[in-house]
């Protein structure tokens, strides 16, 4: 059996919507949006990936990982990229909690095969390297980072 409804599609719409604003009249302003370059991250909030250029074996920053998120290569020679330490990377993520998520990519514009080495802290799961491009392989791989512990470990999936 049908129930009765006094209130009319219009009248439920209307009582949805806010006032309308005068003409020319502006909102309040917006939250202001992730600090870069050094400062706190907000993992889940970057708008853009910039990015970072190795050639030999390193440790990468946290920077490269959290902001920039994209390493190309050019190297000859078969090089080792180490994550940074948890601890550092972690930290560094504004409101990070268990489940906060990170991406970043390897690119192999290089000929030497690369490999992902964890820092402190940050566990692999996953095949850790990265060939060289060419007609049948791409040359490329992505983690997707999983914070297990807050501002303590991580665990990197390979996508």
């Amino acid at each position: 059996m049908a129930s009765a409804c006094s209130a009319s599609e219009s009248d439920v719409t209307s009582s949805l919507k806010g006032a309308t604003g005068a003409t020319g009249a502006t909102g309040p302003a917006g939250p202001a949006g992730p600090a870069m370059g050094g400062a706190t991250k907000n993992a889940s909030a970057f708008p853009n990936a910039f990015v970072t250029y190795a050639s030999t074996s390193r440790t990468l920053t946290v920077d490269e990982v959290l902001v920039n998120r994209i390493i190309v290569t050019s190297q000859t020679a078969a090089i080792t990229l180490t994550m940074p330490t948890a601890v550092s990377a972690l930290t560094a993520i504004e409101g990070e909690k268990a489940t906060t998520t990170f991406e970043f990519t390897i690119v192999n514009n290089g000929t030497g095969l690369i490999t992902l080495a964890p820092g402190v802290g940050m566990t692999t799961i996953g095949n850790t390297t990265v060939t060289a491009s060419s007609a049948t392989t791409d040359g490329s791989g992505s983690w997707m980072c999983v914070v297990t512990v807050k501002d303590v470990s991580a665990i990197c999936y390979r996508k």
